[in-house]
């Protein structure tokens, strides 16, 4: 009995050191025991590298017209998260015929106008004395291709966005800039939260 459990042990550890696994890299690739080393697998380290790109809506990850941008955070003195979408921009003749449209002083002098349309979704809003929640087309920024913040103008806007609203409200409006004729910068919210308003 002693004799079988010893050739049963020794046959185990010879089948258990024939054995050898061939770790997968993430590629998918396999790593082959190299012919002329002495050990029976040969071990490559791969150099890693970690990226992090920036949050979307930041300023190098600007978001696009049309997606939904997430804003939450601590705001004076409430807990504050609303979902944003800036879409449908029209600039040139179009955008000049109805900020004409407006009032006939609305005047593009040597830019042009972009205009778009803003929806907000007030998801949360805990103020401490319960006040009211405000945002205007007021708190909004142009900043230009090149990252200038560019003058704001005044515009006579019919539908102006503005949000003076509690939790649970629904808002949209107008946002009107004026901007560099054929610029393609950026609309900016609270200096944090951009937008790319071309490809």
């Amino acid at each position: 009995m002693k004799k079988l459990c010893a050739i049963l042990f020794l046959a185990t550890v010879l089948l258990l050191s024939a054995c050898v696994s061939f770790p997968v890299l993430p590629s998918g690739l396999k790593i082959s025991p190299s012919k002329e080393e002495s050990s029976p697998l040969a071990t490559t380290v791969l150099p890693t590298t970690t990226t992090t790109s920036p949050a979307l809506g930041a300023r190098r990850n600007p978001t696009p017209l049309g997606v939904i941008q997430t804003v939450s955070g601590h705001y004076g003195n409430g807990d504050l998260s609303f979902d944003i979408m800036l879409s449908n921009p029209i600039r040139g003749d179009e955008a000049l015929e109805l900020a004409k449209t407006w009032n006939m002083f609305n005047s593009p002098g040597d830019g042009e106008f972009l205009i778009v349309d803003a929806e907000l979704f007030l998801e949360k809003w805990e103020h401490k004395n319960d006040k009211r929640f405000y945002l205007s087309d007021w708190d909004f920024d142009y900043f230009t291709e090149d990252y200038n913040r560019y003058v704001r103008a005044i515009i006579v806007v019919n539908g102006a966005f503005r949000v003076d609203a509690y939790e649970g409200a629904t808002v949209k409006g107008k946002l009107a800039f004026l901007i560099p004729k054929d610029d393609n910068g950026y609309i900016v919210l609270y200096d944090k939260f951009w937008w790319k308003i071309a490809e």
